[in-house]
C-alpha cells in the first residue's frame, strides 16, 4: 500500500502537465493552469445524462473509456469505491452498447466490448458471453471454446470451486441474461 508520500510523488507527472496542487480544508486540490482534458470527466458526464445516453454518444462514451481502466494500478484503500463505482458505470453502458451491436450484427465491436470489459471484470459473464458468441458466429468453435475454458480457469482462481456450468449450459445461460438486459433498449434512443 503506498503512503501520502508516494502519492506527492506520484503527482510529479500531472504537476508538469501544468496542474497545480494545493490543500483547501484538509483536500487535495488541483487547479490547472491551461486548458485540462479528462477522459474520465467526458465519461461520467455521459453517464449522468438525463434519460441516458443514446446510440451516438454511447459510441463516444466507449471511445472515451477504451484507452483504459480508471486509475488502474492505484493500490490506495480509500479509491477502491470510487474505482468501483465507475468500474460498474462503464460496464453498464458498455453493455447498453453491445446490445445496440448485436441488432446491428457488429460482431467487432461486440468483441472489442467485451474484451474491454473482461479488463474491468474477468468474471462478467455478459461480456465473456459477446465474446464466445462473435467466435461461434463466424464458426472459430475453438477460438470459443477456448475463451470459455479461460472463464473457468479465471473463476477458479478467483473463487476456490469450478465453474457449474458447461459450455452449452453457459451459452444458453448468458443467452438468457443479455436478453434481460434489453429492458436497456427502452432507454436508447437509436439516432
Amino acid at each position: 500500500m503506498e503512503t501520502g508520500q508516494d502519492l506527492g510523488n506520484n503527482l510529479i507527472t500531472f504537476l508538469s502537465a501544468g496542474i497545480i496542487k494545493f490543500t483547501q480544508n484538509r483536500y487535495l486540490c488541483a487547479k490547472t493552469n491551461k486548458p485540462f482534458c479528462c477522459d474520465f470527466v467526458e465519461a461520467l458526464k455521459l453517464c449522468h445524462l438525463t434519460g441516458g445516453m443514446y446510440k451516438r454518444q454511447l459510441k463516444n462514451f466507449l471511445m472515451l473509456v477504451k484507452r483504459g481502466q480508471f486509475m488502474k494500478g492505484a493500490a490506495w484503500q480509500w479509491i477502491d469505491e470510487m474505482k468501483g463505482y465507475t468500474g460498474n458505470l462503464v460496464i453498464d453502458n458498455l453493455l447498453k452498447l453491445a446490445l445496440i451491436y448485436r441488432k446491428d450484427k457488429n460482431l467487432p465491436g461486440m468483441e472489442s466490448i467485451a474484451l474491454r470489459i473482461l479488463e474491468y471484470d474477468g468474471l462478467k459473464e455478459e461480456a465473456t458471453w459477446l465474446n464466445i458468441c462473435c467466435h461461434r458466429k463466424i464458426n472459430n468453435a475453438h477460438q470459443a471454446r477456448f475463451y470459455f475454458n479461460s472463464f473457468r480457469s479465471r473463476y477458479l482462481k478467483s473463487m476456490a470451486e469450478d465453474y457449474p456450468m458447461n459450455f452449452e449450459e453457459f451459452i444458453n445461460q448468458c443467452k438468457g441474461l443479455l436478453q434481460d438486459s434489453i429492458q436497456f433498449k427502452k432507454h436508447i434512443n437509436e439516432k
